[in-house]
């Protein structure tokens, strides 16, 4: 498709050339929405963008994580970009800790959080203030941001109100949000179990609290005979309603992707 719709804001790089192109998928002074069910790459590919969001020199990239939930990927992704494999045993005996001279090698903030409370973490004012001493920031990754109304601890007024956070957090900052989220796959239905904006409404989550939602899907975990490093990522524009399939491959080693 030419002629996509981008929303005001430069563009953040993440990376990957056929996402990069027409128009981007991150953009400063807006929220994305990375989403799909479990297992799909998503953090993956969230940390990789924050890395790539690095260039042109001297930009900076923070990421809110739960250390104990994606601790051993960060530790494979720095490896590879550094090409010293880290002592694994070290740096994940000493937890989130271990990462904190490691990760400014790269101009990665590492922000490690937990629980339910993880999103109302990432507006609070000390991490605003924080954001605010980071020099050259361009992206900000939140993963994962809780979006299930369902639970008695975080309903859905609190969710509306975090995610309005980030849309101040994103405009006061110029910087490019990205919030990832895992789909349960017993929501997903239809043809190869893709997932779709209708899941996220069903989720309960008012979309027009997003710039662009990206869905991410790998065909091989529900259709034997798809290619095994085919990925697929359907960028939808919220305002506009125009939407276009990007066709990735994963890399061998699992750690990127590419396009």
């Amino acid at each position: 498709m030419t002629g996509f719709e981008s929303p005001e804001g430069a563009a953040v790089q993440t990376g990957i050339a056929r996402l990069d192109s027409n128009g981007g998928a991150l953009h400063r002074g807006c929220v994305t929405l990375l989403a799909g069910a479990p297992g799909m790459g998503k953090s993956t590919m969230a940390i990789n963008m924050a890395l790539s969001a690095r260039e042109p020199q001297g930009a900076a990239a923070g990421y809110f994580t739960s250390f104990y939930e994606n601790g051993d990927l960060l530790l494979r992704l720095f490896a590879t970009v550094s090409g010293v494999e880290p002592s694994r045993s070290s740096l994940r005996g000493q937890g989130s800790a271990g990462f904190t001279e490691l990760v400014k090698r790269w101009d990665l903030h590492l922000f490690p959080v937990g629980g339910l409370v993880l999103q109302h973490e990432a507006v609070a004012e000390g991490t605003q203030q924080a954001l605010a001493h980071s020099p050259g920031l361009a992206l900000v990754v939140v993963d994962p941001v809780h979006t299930n109304s369902a639970s008695a601890q975080y309903g859905k007024e609190d969710r509306r109100r975090t995610l309005c956070g980030f849309q101040e957090l994103a405009r006061e900052h110029n910087v490019a949000v990205l919030l990832v989220t895992a789909l349960d796959r017993s929501l997903l239905d239809g043809e190869g179990m893709k997932p779709g904006l209708g899941h996220l409404r069903r989720r309960g989550l008012d979309l027009e609290l997003f710039d662009t939602v990206l869905l991410l899907h790998r065909p091989a975990h529900y259709t034997p005979r798809a290619p095994p490093q085919l990925a697929e990522l359907v960028v939808h524009r919220i305002a506009s309603g125009e939407q276009r399939l990007v066709t990735l491959q994963v890399k061998r080693d699992g750690l990127s992707f590419e396009g």
